[in-house]
């Protein structure tokens, strides 16, 4: 989870991934993304759906100030991912904190 300027909030990726440069980097697609929904007439982002040959990444808006980024094998189901993280989303906005 991280702030919608790319700081790392909570983190259980490890020390593989670099949680400054992963905040980074999403920070950047959101703010792309948000433009291209408006350009396209789409409305307001709700999420980005990235599909490598090794997997997937998830990122999904929490409110107005946090993302929720969500990553996975190539063999996770993808429909389960997303509710979960919606789930998950909801939740961590239901709390406040963010």
């Amino acid at each position: 989870m991280m702030s919608r300027d790319g700081h790392t909030l909570a983190s259980i990726l490890g020390d593989a991934v670099n949680s400054v440069r992963l905040g980074a980097m999403c920070a950047t697609l959101l703010s792309l993304g948000e433009k291209a929904s408006t350009e396209l007439n789409r409305g307001s982002l709700k999420q980005i759906l990235i599909h490598g040959e090794e997997g997937y990444v998830l990122l999904l808006r929490i409110g107005e100030k946090a993302v929720l980024a969500v990553v996975s094998r190539p063999s996770a189901n993808l429909g389960m991912m997303l509710l979960e993280a919606r789930r998950t989303a909801t939740e961590i906005a239901g709390l406040g904190i963010v």
